[in-house]
């Protein structure tokens, strides 16, 4: 951790030229913890109501982990720091994640402070903001209020935490093995297989080598006749689960019309009644570059099928003749035969509202906009590939 860095998100910048600012950055500087702990609590003592005084929890809670600080001392000054932390800083936000993680770890060790630990998550998760976008947060805080849990002995609790988390993340491993580990604490082995059926089948999870759910099943059913099945089916769930229901909409397509490389008119209207997916990308996003062959892999498969593959270039380049040097050559230096049509004035970008490149929109046929898959995922086949298909095997709607 830089200090510097702590000291401007806490409010450095605004006090840049003060005096507390300079005895701060003296402080963190402190090579000894113990010293720099002590000399911290001068400084709280000195300036109560300095600006920086979520610099130096920060730097006290550090410091009291390097130090091997009591952890009644641990538990209270992180509690301050959330207290105090403006979580609406990004970066700042990001710092007291690892310290709510490098705490809880620490007290878990220790076997220390188990309840301060509980109050501490809990404090930090009620300020979370109830937006979706925190369910995958929520979910680890849940994992690591199960770990204290099972410290404590609490198997059947951590067991009800872990249910939480897999319900805030379907398809988190790290969530599904532990709950696994609890039931099996418990002797609950059907649950216990379930589980591990579910992580072992998690969409983009780490493979593991399958040796516990496979001697649980064997010991559970007397063969492993059937896993193959389940862990199938399981599967297709989880896919289901993330790259289609967690990237649905349901809105109409705005009108648009662009040219392509050759001077054709491409628009909305003229390719109604198509599936279409549009990839709006630029020559100098590095994951657009690595997605791109797997867009052209799709216009290769889906080709000629009711599906229509359009790759819209956002460079940028206002000329239309610089435009078309650049990215021709890049096309075919790149081998690329789908339709690349070009958001000259960005107006397509922001009639779709895209917010990063890459963003992929799928639209059906009867022009209604259905996913938004934005930024670059390694698993961007199978799940662009999923959401065709679903769509394949859905009729249009009947006009109203």
């Amino acid at each position: 951790m830089v200090p510097a860095l702590v000291l401007t998100l806490a409010g450095g910048v605004a006090a840049q030229s003060s005096a507390e600012d300079t005895e701060l950055q003296s402080i963190a500087a402190i090579a000894a913890p113990v010293e720099r702990l002590a000399r911290l609590r001068e400084f709280s003592t000195k300036h109560p109501e300095s600006p920086l005084a979520v610099a130096v929890h920060f730097l006290s809670v550090a410091a009291l982990l390097e130090s091997k600080g009591t952890s009644p001392e641990i538990v209270d000054e992180s509690r301050k720091l959330v207290a105090k932390a403006d979580l609406n800083d990004q970066e700042l936000f990001e710092f007291v994640v690892q310290v709510i993680f490098r705490v809880t770890e620490e007290l878990v060790q220790r076997n220390e402070q188990l309840d301060g630990a509980r109050a501490l998550l809990k404090q930090f998760s009620d300020r979370l903001s109830p937006d979706p976008a925190f369910d995958q947060l929520r979910s680890i805080l849940a994992v690591l209020d199960a770990s204290v849990l099972s410290t404590q002995g609490k198997s059947a609790d951590a067991v009800a935490a872990l249910k939480i988390a897999v319900a805030k993340a379907p398809d988190s491993q790290m969530a599904l093995i532990a709950l696994a580990e609890e039931h099996r604490k418990l002797g609950q082995t059907d649950e216990a297989i379930d589980a591990l059926i579910r992580a072992e089948s998690a969409f983009e999870g780490k493979p593991s080598d399958g040796k516990l759910l496979r001697d649980l099943f064997q010991k559970r059913h007397g063969s492993l006749n059937g896993l193959d099945a389940r862990l199938s089916a399981s599967k297709a769930a989880s896919i289901k689960r993330v790259a289609i229901d967690a990237r649905r909409v349901e809105k109409p397509s705005p009108a648009w019309k662009l040219t392509d490389l050759g001077g054709a008119e491409i628009s909305a209207a003229s390719l109604k009644g198509q599936i279409v997916l549009l990839d709006f990308w630029a020559t100098w996003c590095p994951p657009c570059r690595v997605e791109l062959p797997e867009i052209q892999a799709l216009h290769e498969a889906y080709g000629g099928k009711g599906v229509r593959v359009v790759a819209v270039n956002c460079e940028g380049i206002p000329d239309r003749v610089a435009w078309e040097k650049l990215v021709r050559t890049f096309v075919l230096e790149k081998k690329m035969t789908m339709t690349v049509v070009n958001d000259l004035d960005y107006a397509a970008n922001q009639a779709f509202g895209i917010e990063a490149f890459p963003t992929v929109v799928i639209i059906d046929r009867a022009g209604t906009i259905r996913f938004v898959n934005q930024g670059y995922s390694s698993a961007v086949a199978t799940i662009l590939r999923a959401q065709i298909d679903s769509l394949h095997a859905e009729p249009i709607a009947p006009a109203k």
